[in-house]
Parts: structure tokens; C-alpha cells; sequence
């Protein structure tokens, strides 16, 4: 009985825990930038950016989160988001479907950069994705691809924001 008590404690400290840092969070909102990249980039960004903005409303990271196209300009008191493309490769369909086995796959990697209400920047990280070569082949495979890539940055994005933030970030890191 004495070992039901004690896990039944520990369960509910755990839970206790998120929503301790939950009503935290609430406090933090979030504007997110119009993302740079170079003309040939730009499509594979702007996925990622909406990519981004609905990965970031559903993380429970910040009480609202805004973008570029929602508000013109940042709202007072709120922290913001920007990001530029770093590095970009398309890829080539015909080696992915020729060749395979990695070959021809596409790259994409962002600058991202955190600011706080202040304006001054608190987090910067570089994430790079590159997607599944596993998919299919031919072009409806280099879309598949793409789209992986785009949701794998978002959610590396998000990961990354999570750590930041977390409480215990040496316990995060692990």
C-alpha cells in the first residue's frame, strides 16, 4: 500500500509540473517575422514558415502566436521569431529516382532567431533538415520529400523552443 501512495505522489507531481509551467507560459506571446531566403528558396521557406506558425500555435510554447501576415507590425510586449535560409538544395529528382539511396536529396537549413519582448535577442540555433529518401519515386517523391522536410524543421523548431524554455534545460538536453 505504501508503494501505491508513494507512485500515486509521484504521479501527480508530474502532472502538477506541466501545469505549473503551463501557467507560465501563458504569459508569452508571439510574433513571427516574414522569413528571408534567396528567390530560389523562396517557395521551400515559405512553406516552412507556415509550417513554423502552426507547429508553434499547437506547442503550447506561447499564449498566441502571431505572424507577418495577421499583424503588419510586432504587437507591443511580445516576443518574436525571425529566420533566414542559410543554406538551400532542391535536390534532383532524377538522381532520387535513378540512382536512390540518398542521392539527389534535398537540404534546407534555417538561421533562427528569438527575441524577447525587449527586443533583445535571447536564442539563436541553425537547424538543418534533409528529407526521407524512403518515398516514393519521381516527382510525387520530391514532393513527399519536400513536405517531410518542411514539418521535420518545424518540429526540430519547436523542440529546440521547448529546451529553451524548460525549466530544467540540463535535463532538457539529455
Amino acid at each position: 500500500m505504501k508503494q501505491f501512495a508513494a507512485l500515486f505522489a509521484l504521479v501527480l507531481a508530474l502532472a502538477a509540473f506541466p501545469g505549473a509551467s503551463f501557467a507560465q507560459q501563458q504569459d508569452r506571446n508571439l510574433w513571427i517575422e516574414k522569413f528571408s531566403a534567396d528567390a530560389k528558396a523562396a517557395s521551400a521557406v515559405a512553406s516552412v514558415q507556415a509550417s513554423t506558425a502552426n507547429a508553434l500555435k499547437y506547442s503550447n510554447l506561447f499564449a498566441t502566436v502571431k505572424t507577418f501576415d495577421t499583424d503588419a507590425t510586432q504587437p507591443e510586449g511580445t516576443w518574436s521569431l525571425t529566420a533566414k535560409e542559410v543554406e538551400y538544395s532542391g535536390g534532383s529528382t532524377a538522381k532520387r529516382a535513378l540512382i536512390g539511396f540518398g542521392s539527389g536529396r534535398a537540404k534546407i537549413t534555417m538561421e533562427y532567431t528569438l527575441m524577447d519582448p525587449s527586443k533583445k535577442a535571447v536564442w539563436t540555433q541553425r537547424i538543418t533538415t534533409k528529407p526521407s529518401y524512403w518515398g516514393a519515386a519521381g516527382a510525387m517523391g520530391a514532393v513527399q520529400s519536400q513536405s517531410g522536410a518542411v514539418d521535420e524543421q518545424a518540429q526540430k523548431l519547436v523542440n529546440a523552443l521547448t529546451s529553451f524554455f524548460s525549466p530544467d534545460k540540463e535535463s532538457a538536453k539529455k
